[in-house]
């Protein structure tokens, strides 16, 4: 269980809380006056919340390492009539992110479109097409239409198209510029420029639906996200503060025009957002201003600038090579809030954080130790801009922390230093190294393909304190935990045995490549460990081998595979799913001693085991004394539009079904959401389900998140559940109570039946909880159930509804979160209210 910070006292009126000592709960018998014989003490039953049920994600994700959100906008300027040369053709791709000022609605299959146009630019002539595809049923387009307006803008319609009598998702326009709306930007300098766009418009979204700027090749146009995590140092933003800023520079012209949009601020007292400021600097360090922009009209979250508001030289050669930013100040930050790098065409930015889990061997890093680096790459003119900061580090005696180096090497393995940072200035926290400082050979195809890493070295730990991937482009690198409980069937490890590996993706390219060591394996006599292979298979169950890994050199514990080893075609989408598995075999498990599922970020596996003891109601006389259970979900944690995939095993009974069901917390019973269909073989019946494709599907992507979701697995003798598992990701968790005499404080000498089961079910995130109790025997029923804090006090923190036949329940915030995962909760229920 993961350390958890000591939470202030939150009591609050609004939860209904009340403050009671219940010492008088277990008092001994009185005496009835009427009758002088003795009267029984009213009946109590108290449990402590100090058993967690066993569900949490899967060790595995993606690192830390992303491209960083700025691209140049999708138009091409096409060669089609290179003997008129006054001739310009466009092919540009409409996209719902180019919109400014309005939400896109978009049902079932998203709505797509691309437009050719072609200008000349002697006779002013235009001819142009735009084709849709998947227009929905429940959707039309009304309009599509140029406008007048640079990228990150909205402005007037110059013309618009005719649909095409032949093909409704078709439409077209021949016109001339002599013939466009008479407002500003009708004239063929300001197309040229990049000032035009198409926008086409549906019922759903009559503002409109899909927009495409414009621009030829002598036009630079640039879309970056605002994010307070680019800021140097980074910015934890409050209250879902973001922006996003269009950058449009015609080089040769010198011309250059930004707009930039917010959202979230909230103005400090009479303190304006802003200012907004374009500045010149690298990713990762902080430059000064070039070019202010201004607020639009009365707006307080769009802001303009172009080249005459300029307030330095512009250095257009900057710009082109990734080596200006867009900030966007605040009162509370004044040194900026949110902050997006501009990366023209052929630039990619990665951003990587730095941690002592990547370095090979991994290292425990001392607490606060952390670093964060940046790497430009323009591989076209083969120039790089490294940038590094860490913190945290303690220097040892007179050692400078570093040195400081950029390596070949893909995750999980160890490569030579090609370029090495140098501190900046004076400082000992912050390093730059650009290609110019390069040792060796600078391979950009392997930067793109994911093979190079940051690595900060430490006297403590001169191999590597803390290390980060570059991944850009549609590279992705996952890293995974090797379990023995992630095989299927479970596999009990010996102590030490594990490992750990990553898998380097670029699904676009085709490339893979795998990385994976153990450790605490004993070769049974000249058996050497493994083999070692990736697998198709969703967690939970059982595939081919696609990918065999070999030892690397002379290791026995290091194993790597590119995708020249292939055995079988590789399923990127399967991969980018969740769908592929590491298997480590050992001469003692041949089908497996450890098991790792490759995962990227958005995608999320909770495993979880099922029991009698979370039904409800409570199983008493379950099919046998060894049943039990293990649950697999892999769902999209960002998108609740991706198929989930639900394995599920059993053992000790045959189930008659097995189903995931929705809107029930532990302790809580709900419907039926997934069927899983039998797939168990014919000697085992009853004993594996599975589930996938248009039956599986989530209900609420916030209710699964929240712990309301769980596995059932009936049987002939409890029709209602044999054993249930609660699909838990790691925010959430979930502690079980049994409630009996025992644990009443101080003890009662009243002799009773009654016992109960209670759960309480708490969001780390939020620290909220919802909290269930059922009893059994109590009669009459309780008149009294609370959630109650310590030990011998024993002090009631709220008390919860009846919500009948036994069953209660209470929601609110805790006000202890480290005490409460700790067993300093209980809940208790009386037959008598001793408030």
């Amino acid at each position: 269980m993961n350390e958890l910070p000591f939470k202030k006292l939150k009591l609050s009126a609004a939860l209904g809380v009340s403050i009671a000592l219940l010492s008088a709960c277990g008092s001994d018998s009185v005496v009835d006056e009427a009758t002088d014989e003795p009267t029984p003490p009213p009946t109590v039953i108290r449990g402590v919340l100090d058993t967690e049920l066993p569900s949490a994600s899967l060790p595995a994700g993606s690192l830390p390492a992303i491209e960083l959100p700025s691209a140049s906008l999708p138009s091409t300027e096409l060669d089609e009539s290179p003997s008129i040369l006054s001739l310009r053709t466009l092919q540009v791709t409409l996209e719902p992110t180019q919109e400014v000022g309005s939400d896109v609605t978009d049902e079932g299959l998203p709505l797509m479109a691309s437009a050719e146009i072609t200008i000349d630019e002697i006779s002013g002539n235009i001819n142009a097409t735009v084709t849709a595809t998947n227009v929905e049923a429940n959707d039309t387009i009304t309009m599509v239409h140029i406008h007048s307006g640079f990228a990150g803008e909205n402005g007037g319609v110059l013309v618009g198209f005719e649909q095409s009598e032949t093909n409704p998702a078709v439409f077209e326009l021949s016109s001339n510029i002599s013939d466009l709306a008479d407002i500003a930007g009708n004239d063929l300098a300001t197309f040229l420029a990049g000032g035009w766009y198409i926008n086409l418009h549906t019922e759903q979204n009559p503002a409109g639906h899909l927009r495409g700027q414009v621009f030829t090749n002598d036009v630079m146009v640039t879309r970056t996200q605002l994010q307070g995590q680019q800021e140097n140092p980074a910015i934890v933003n409050e209250e879902g503060i973001s922006g996003v800023g269009y950058v449009t520079v015609d080089a040769v012209n010198e011309s250059i025009v930004a707009n930039v949009s917010v959202e979230g601020f909230v103005p400090f007292l009479d303190a304006p957002i802003g200012p907004v400021h374009l500045h010149s600097a690298f990713a990762g360090e902080n430059g000064p201003v070039f070019l202010p922009l201004f607020p639009v009209g009365d707006s307080e979250t769009v802001f303009r600038g172009t080249e005459t508001d300029a307030i330095a030289d512009i250095d257009f050669d900057q710009i082109a090579r990734g080596g200006t930013y867009i900030n966007v100040h605040s009162a509370a930050n004044a040194s900026g809030e949110v902050r997006g790098q501009i990366a023209p065409l052929g630039i990619s930015v990665a951003r990587t954080e730095l941690q002592g889990q990547q370095e090979n061997p991994a290292i425990v890093n001392e607490e606060g130790i952390s670093g964060v680096g940046y790497v430009t790459v323009d591989a076209g003119n083969q120039a790089i801009v490294a940038n590094v900061s860490v913190e945290g580090f303690i220097p040892f005696l007179d050692a400078p922390i570093g040195p400081v180096h950029l390596h070949n090497g893909f995750a999980g393995e160890n490569g030579g230093v090609f370029l090495p940072l140098f501190p900046v200035g004076d400082s000992e926290t912050a390093f730059r190294g650009t290609e110019a400082d390069a040792i060796d050979a600078i391979d950009f195809d392997r930067i793109a393909q994911g093979g190079t890493y940051i690595n900060v070295h430490s006297a403590a730990n001169p191999g590597g304190e803390v290390r980060g991937q570059v991944a850009i482009g549609d590279v992705n690198v996952a890293r995974t935990e090797l379990q023995g409980q992630q095989e299927n069937p479970a596999v009990i490890n010996e102590e030490g045995v594990s490992g750990v590996g990553y898998v380097t993706v670029d699904a676009v390219n085709e490339t893979i490549v795998a990385n994976v060591s153990v450790e605490g394996f004993v070769p049974f006599l000249d058996v050497p460990i493994g083999p070692v292979h990736l697998h198709n298979g969703f967690a939970g169950e059982n595939g081919g081998v696609f990918l065999p890994l070999f030892p690397v050199g002379d290791s026995e514990t290091s194993f790597s595979g590119t995708e020249a080893d292939a055995i079988d075609t590789i399923d990127f989408e399967r991969i980018a799913q969740g769908g592929t598995y590491i298997n480590v075999h050992s001469a003692a498990n041949a089908g497996g001693e450890v098991r790792g599922q490759v995962l990227r970020d958005n995608i999320e596996v909770v495993r979880t085991e099922l029991q009698t003891e979370q039904e409800v109601p409570a199983v008493t006389t379950p099919a046998s004394d060894s049943v039990a259970g293990v649950g697999y979900f892999t769902f999209d944690n960002q998108d609740a539009t991706f198929s989930p995939i639900a394995n599920v095993s059993v053992t000790g009974f045959e189930a008659t079904a097995v189903h995931v069901h929705r809107g029930g917390v532990a302790g809580v019973a709900g419907p039926v959401q997934i069927p899983l269909i039998d797939i168990s073989e014919a000697d085992a019946p009853g004993t594996r389900f599975t589930a996938f494709g248009e039956d599986s599907t989530i209900f609420s992507l916030n209710g699964l998140l929240a712990g309301a979701y769980y596995f059932n697995a009936h049987s002939a003798q409890n029709p209602a559940g044999e054993i249930r598992g609660q699909i838990l990701v790691d925010e959430v968790r979930a502690l079980r109570a049994e409630l009996n005499t025992a644990g009443v404080v101080p003890p009662t000498s009243n002799v009773t039946s009654a016992t109960g089961v209670g759960f309480i079910t708490v969001n780390l995130e939020s620290e909220t909880f919802n909290t269930n109790v059922q009893v059994f025997d109590f009669d009459p029923l309780p008149s009294f159930v609370s959630l109650n804090i310590g030990g011998d006090n024993n002090t009631v923190f709220t008390p919860l509804n009846d919500e009948s036949n036994g069953f209660f329940s209470a929601t609110g915030e805790v006000n202890n979160l480290n005490g409460l995962l700790n067993g300093a909760y209980s809940l208790q229920a009386n037959e008598e209210n001793t408030q």
